[in-house]
């Protein structure tokens, strides 16, 4: 199942069981969940330091119910795989410091270029954690998160 990319859905259909009790017993029994490292901690903050690059961007998304959540991602790498660098809930430029700063200063140091809006919380978080990237603001929100997505 792991090789797959079958809607959960689809896989349940096949397996003659309803959806719900086909997510239950994936995250229950059938994936590492329980095992892994990052669980404790999920819900304030994801990091994916081997996805660093020289080239990041960075930008707050509402992705329910207004929660907003600061989301960082290589401008390197296209497509899904590789993408992702960090989630962090919440949008204030103390918390993004003290999530982004478990990233190792050895990658921090190596970014170069990082894409961001006017947000001054961004800017400040930027300023201290990048020390040697290029700020370039993008002052059209879209134009910021088709660099996220592509």
């Amino acid at each position: 199942m792991e090789n797959r990319l079958d809607p959960i859905s689809v896989v349940a259909h096949y397996c003659g069981m309803e959806v719900d009790t086909a997510r239950r017993h994936y995250k229950k029994k059938w994936s590492d969940y329980k095992d892994w490292e990052q669980q404790q901690h999920a819900e304030a903050y994801l990091l994916f330091p081997e996805n660093m690059s020289h080239a990041i961007a960075i930008d707050e998304v509402s992705l329910t119910r207004g929660e907003l959540y600061t989301i960082v991602s290589s401008r390197t790498r296209s497509g899904r795989k590789g993408k992702l660098i960090a989630v962090v809930a919440g949008t204030k430029a103390e918390d993004l410091i003290t999530v982004l700063s478990r990233l190792p200063k050895a990658h921090r140091d190596a970014v170069q270029e990082v894409t961001l809006d006017m947000s001054l919380s961004m800017r400040k978080a930027c300023e201290s954690l990048f020390l040697h990237a290029k700020l370039v603001t993008v002052r059209w929100p879209r134009l910021l998160n088709s660099f996220l997505v592509s």
